[in-house]
């Protein structure tokens, strides 16, 4: 009897160990989610992408946008945090659906995009170049992909024609295709060195530039300039 008399006490004093072990499990789960809310912040976004040059006062009074509770330190540098801030401005940047929206993606802010609109690499310039697609891969180069310069030409001394790498290796801004079918031209907005800008406006005006897209992660290289006697060899 004695022993199953301890057997009963201990078994009570388990099934107290135990609750009271879920009840503190729950009370700091609850402590943990107070905390969080406490340290949630409401940022605006949108519902639908929204394209740069966009007008955003005819999205605002059609509802396209909604609130988002982010954790505090989660919350991106000059988030908008109320739809007043976004009344009577444009879009300068391309907004992507539920992203947290900067006061820096919009028209006529004072915080300027590191690179700005083309995300220009510091000590680089921006420089648009019109490609004959045929002279361009075809016209499918992106923004984002690298690409070396070469240049053809045929007015150099003794009248040898020499085909040149201009610049070995430079990153494509922006591309804008042609409507004009095979007979147009792409413009390529490239990023280049000032040296490098001087060298492909030379090359422009004064022979023929073709471009040739380099494999994603390879780094372009220079090769000699060849002209009609080395290809004979």
């Amino acid at each position: 009897m004695k022993t199953r008399g301890l057997a009963i006490m201990v078994a009570f004093l388990l099934a107290i160990g135990a609750t009271s072990a879920v009840y503190m499990y729950i009370q700091g789960v609850r402590r943990d989610v107070n905390g969080r809310n406490s340290n949630m912040v409401s940022v605006v976004v949108s519902k639908q992408a929204i394209p740069a040059q966009t007008n955003l006062d005819n999205l605002i009074s059609g509802g396209a946008f909604t609130t988002l509770q982010v954790p505090e330190d989660a919350v991106v540098q000059g988030a908008v945090t109320d739809l007043s801030q976004l009344q009577g401005k444009s879009t300068a940047f391309p907004i992507l659906q539920s992203e947290q929206i900067t006061t820096a993606r919009l028209q006529g802010s004072s915080t300027q995009v590191e690179g700005g609109v083309l995300g220009i690499p510091a000590g680089h310039r921006a420089l648009t170049l019109p490609v004959e697609l045929p002279r361009a891969v075809g016209g499918v180069i992106q923004a984002g992909d690298h690409v070396t310069v070469y240049a053809t030409f045929d007015n150099v001394p003794k009248k040898f024609d020499l085909t040149a790498t201009v610049v070995p290796d430079v990153q494509v801004l922006k591309v804008n295709q042609s409507s004009e079918g095979n007979g147009g031209a792409v413009l390529l907005t490239l990023a280049l060195t000032p040296v490098d800008v001087q060298k492909v406006i030379f090359s422009e005006e004064e022979g023929k530039i073709w471009v040739a897209l380099l494999p994603p992660g390879e780094t372009g290289t220079s090769t000699p300039p060849l002209n009609v006697i080395a290809v004979l060899k």
